[in-house]
């Protein structure tokens, strides 16, 4: 009817036409990219107005029209069956409101690239029969996941372009929104409004969400947050760290650089990651990791994953990873790599895990390049075993040349618990902490501190209860035993120690353990 006319700028005075023997409106106003307003196209049943029931296509419809702002008023048209919908609103780039809420689409013949080109869409209603895969809808260049997502009116969801998408698939939209676990029917009419810049998503499982803040305005340092919308809901996801969502809107393509935006992360509300693994290995620039913040009694569940295998791996910038000591890791399979070459982390916290048998788990390197660790919380079903701490070549800041690791009462800096006073190298301290059932060391509750410390000292490899400390600048070397601790009577073999000279170059025998920290003592 106005295809290509595009000098026309208003259409007014077709509120009442009676359209109920029109089977096409293909084509009706494409081109007119000069076209701003059309009075009224709002379907009234008394005077058959609008009446669109025995259209059959819709095709290009509204096509190019560039200055047409709403498109709202024929939100209850009676749109269903066979129809073509193919292009009707493709590159219509001065749309900003569209209502299509009480369409139904399921069975159309066709809606390839039906929304294609909507590039100033800001809100959209939709229905529970309005399909949106397949229309180009998440094609749309200025609605990217990188440049912001879409909020439910009702503020109940929110997602980018693509996570909206998948809601409303081929057949029709089945989903409910889940709140405290019933599932309640998201209603005929829907309404999201765009966020731009505001740069969030979900997981496969829509009730676990994903959103990234900006700490510039140059969008080069951003956080983290991860988490559940329902906590009594679904909260488990199956992304690996190869798949996690967000590092596809952040990266560019065929990359993960995206990943070295992320200086904090928070993890919250119950998530339940079932590949945990390698989630946050190489983030080059995370400095601060928090399993759980404030008052959220949730946080990270690692109760559905069996590795934490390479979780912080090569993040060299990491300082923090706070609220991780409530873990439950009894059924962890592997903690190789961990932490390996979190070379800037200073503590790390452990204090309540129980981890499994020794030999069934991997430690491997799990703390190895923890080149600035400085406090370590413990217990006595933690090992230390393979774990890296005393590899001198990759943790040559705490070899036993460098200092040692002394035991000290909770909330002091530095004063030595006095009911099990100890202090030794990191090859002390690995022993000390070798297999996962000790008694030794467990600590009163808040778990055994130990601290790192530029004094020279150690035990003798084959007794934890003889020690030796040396004073470099006045050359004075002393050995010893601990006291016994209470209710503890030594034994001879409790005071014995068998370590020999070097020199002696007898095998089999450990030796000096000053000499091991001094070769030239």
């Amino acid at each position: 009817m106005f295809d290509g006319v595009s000098t026309l700028t208003q259409v007014t005075a077709v509120d009442h036409w009676t359209t109920g023997n029109v089977t096409s409106m293909a084509f009706m106003f494409r081109g007119c990219t000069n076209l701003e307003s059309i009075s009224t196209m709002r379907a009234n049943a008394a005077t058959g107005a609008w009446d669109v029931s025995k259209v059959t296509t819709f095709e290009s419809m509204f096509e190019n029209c560039e200055r047409l702002g709403d498109l709202t008023a024929f939100a209850d048209w009676n749109v269903h069956g066979a129809v073509n919908l193919a292009n009707m609103f493709k590159n219509a780039k001065g749309t900003t409101d569209l209502d299509v809420s009480g369409w139904d689409t399921t069975g159309a013949s066709s809606r390839a690239d039906m929304f294609t080109g909507l590039t100033s869409l800001n809100r959209l209603g939709v229905g529970n029969k309005t399909v949106l895969v397949g229309t180009g809808f998440d094609a749309i260049a200025t609605r990217q996941p990188a440049l912001g997502s879409w909020d439910r009116s009702d503020h109940s969801w929110f997602g980018n372009i693509s996570d909206l998408t998948v809601l409303y698939p081929v057949g029709g939209n089945t989903i409910t929104l889940e709140v405290n676990g019933v599932h309640n029917p998201l209603g005929t009419a829907t309404y999201y409004e765009w966020a731009g810049d505001s740069i969030r998503g979900r997981f496969k499982n829509d009730n676990a969400y994903w959103t990234i803040t900006w700490n510039n305005t140059e969008h080069t340092s951003a956080n983290l947050y991860i988490g559940i919308y329902d906590v009594n809901g679904n909260r488990e996801v199956d992304e690996d760290y190869l798949n996690t969502p967000w590092t596809k809107v952040l990266s560019s393509a065929g990359t993960r650089d995206g990943n070295d935006l992320i200086t904090y992360v928070v993890m919250e509300r119950g998530i339940k990651p079932v590949n945990f693994a390698h989630w946050f290995a190489g983030y080059k620039n995370l400095t601060d990791f928090d399993g759980r913040r404030g008052s959220d009694t949730y946080g990270v569940d690692v109760s559905g994953t069996t590795s934490l295998e390479g979780l912080f791996e090569g993040d060299t910038k990491l300082q923090i990873v706070g609220n991780i000591s409530h873990w439950p890791v009894s059924h962890i399979t592997s903690f190789a790599n961990m932490f390996k070459g979190c070379e800037s982390l200073y503590v790390v916290d452990i204090h309540n895990w129980q981890m499994g048998p020794v030999n069934a788990v991997n430690r491997t390197d799990m703390l190895s390049g923890c080149k600035s660790l400085k406090t370590l919380i413990l217990n006595g079903t933690v090992s230390l075993r393979d774990s890296g701490l005393d590899d001198l070549a990759a943790t040559d800041t705490r070899g036993p040349s460098h200092g040692s690791w002394l035991r000290i009462i909770d909330k002091t800096e530095n004063t030595p618990y006095t009911a099990d006073p100890w202090y030794g190298s990191s090859a002390n301290l690995v022993k000390r902490y070798s297999d996962s059932t000790n008694t030794h060391g467990m600590g009163d509750g808040e778990g055994a501190i130990y601290i790192w410390t530029d004094v020279l000292r150690g035990r003798f490899e084959d007794n934890d209860n003889a020690w030796w400390h040396y004073d470099s600048s006045r050359k004075i070397l002393t050995m010893g035993l601990d006291e016994p601790e209470a209710g503890e009577t030594y034994t001879d073999a409790d005071r014995e120690v068998t370590a020999l000279p070097s020199w002696l170059g007898i095998t089999g025998v450990a030796a000096l353990p000053w000499e091991v920290a001094f070769p030239n003592i």
